[in-house]
């Protein structure tokens, strides 16, 4: 069974007692591992975790846990002196004072069974009637010691592994257990990928990913939210031209070493401003429940945001919850009136909901960012004069993102260009559709009338 010697391996049995031990003096480093065990959603689910300590007392499996020892790696970084980053990393640890060792491997084995042994979960045996579940206290007090100190779970400690090696070794012990695309792609210490958690993690924009696009807790431990927050940076850095599916994540992440600053620059503009306009949602909607976003109408939501600074406006404070009521009206006109034709396929240009359920392809990332800017473009004046949007004070060079210049540049287009090619869109902004038995004339969204101050947060449709 593999040691790691090059990395300075030892092996040895240790008791279940003597894991839970190791698991306390454990670093769960989630700047390159999943955050898994017990505790948390990315890994073993809280059933796997009970059928694994339920085979271990059978005897029917057993797992092996791999870990750096802190003091002793540092003292290998010092010998070497080659890496400043490996220095600094096991010095902050040992600094600490909290942590013997780092987690490469086999956290889900080593929490189990700690959990297990304190009474947090259950251990979970196959039988011919089914499932049976039997908490430790229930074992009798001769099974409860030899579960503590005579099974035995095989521990490899490495002593001589620098940092990048670490979060190379992690990716290498993963392959068939199986990190999730993100989680892999995360599992690197780049300042692109430290930026990317960085953002995404903070409280507000946790709670804004759970309240607003309805991301579990399990589904934050996935690294949904981060999924998310790079596929915008992409967006950002290719200006839309790029996908932003699997392939083209993992390139990204492979390519680029940091973010360029005016990216940084976006995305903490469009995360904070997110985490504002679902506060004064949740402010608003007190107990009653918020409607959850779809990912397109979220990524939409995020496009808009951008685009509303990139035409040098900015979104009021305290204003958010009508902006964002704004929002739903127009994509749900949108979803009603420019769905696609009888009898043409689905690709239909008249097709926003089609558009919008593809945000990963770039050209329909086109098409509804054009549609946006246009719909920003009619609408910026009532908008601005119902105080929900502002003009941000520029000065010099960036007087260049002035609305007013945007909006001079966006007129000089063709008009079927202003709205992504789609004749349905542009005449339903300028409420010209056409009456028939199933459809009357609409109003242009321009005079959308927007809800009064004190009314009520309330979703126009089903958005999940």
């Amino acid at each position: 069974m593999t040691v790691y010697r090059e990395y300075g391996g030892r092996a040895s049995e240790l008791s279940l007692n003597e894991v839970s031990k190791l698991y306390k003096l454990t670093f769960l480093d989630d700047s390159f591992q999943r955050r898994g065990g017990v505790e948390h959603g990315s890994g073993w689910s809280v059933m796997a975790c009970q059928l694994y300590i339920g085979n271990l007392i059978s005897g029917k499996t057993g797992n092996t846990i791999l870990v750096a020892d802190v003091k002793k790696c540092l003292r290998h970084a010092q010998e070497l002196g080659k890496c400043a980053l490996s220095l600094e990393y096991f010095k902050g640890i040992v600094n600490e004072g909290k942590y013997k060792y780092v987690s490469i491997d086999g956290n889900n084995t080593a929490s189990s069974i700690a959990h297990f042994l304190e009474g947090k979960i259950k251990a979970c045996f196959k039988t011919e009637n089914g499932l049976k579940f039997k908490s430790f206290s229930d074992f009798s007090p001769e099974m409860q010691e030899q579960i503590r100190h005579s099974l035995r779970v095989r521990l490899v400690c490495l002593e001589e592994i620098g940092l990048m090696q670490m979060t190379e070794l992690f990716r290498n012990e993963n392959t068939s257990t199986a990190l999730n695309k993100q989680e892999r792609r995360q599992a690197r210490l780049t300042p692109l990928a430290k930026a990317i958690r960085d953002l995404s993690s903070t409280e507000e924009v946790r709670a804004m990913f759970q309240e607003l696009r309805g991301f579990t807790a399990a589904k934050l431990d996935q690294r949904d939210h981060e999924q998310f927050v790079a596929a915008f940076c992409l967006r950002r850095m290719s200006n839309l031209k790029k996908n932003t599916r699997s392939k083209e994540l993992d390139q990204m992440y492979e390519d680029n070493d940091a973010l360029e600053p005016h990216v940084l620059i976006s995305v903490e503009h469009v995360l904070s401003t997110l985490s504002k306009i679902n506060q004064e949602v949740q402010r608003s909607a007190g107990k009653k429940p918020v409607s959850k976003l779809s990912n397109g109408r979220m990524c939409n939501l995020a496009e808009f945001v951008y685009l509303i600074k990139d035409c040098g406006l900015e979104i009021n404070d305290g204003k958010g919850k009508q902006f964002l009521d704004f929002y739903l009206h127009c994509c749900n006109l949108l979803d009603k009136k420019c769905a696609p034709v009888e009898g043409t396929v689905p690709e239909d240009a008249t097709s926003f909901k089609h558009w919008e359920g593809r945000t990963s392809d770039s050209a329909m990332s086109i098409k509804t960012q054009a549609v946006l800017r246009g719909i920003l473009m009619e609408n910026a004046s009532n908008l601005i004069n119902k105080k929900v949007l502002g003009k941000i004070p520029l000065t010099g060079q960036e007087s260049r993102i002035r609305f007013e210049v945007k909006k001079e540049e966006w007129l000089k287009l063709e008009p079927k260009d202003r709205w992504a090619g789609s004749d349905v869109i542009r005449d339903l902004y300028s409420g010209l559709l056409p009456e028939t038995k199933e459809r009357k004339p609409s109003k242009a969204i321009k005079s959308f009338p927007l809800r009064k101050e004190n009314e009520s947060f309330q979703p126009t449709h089903n958005l999940t």
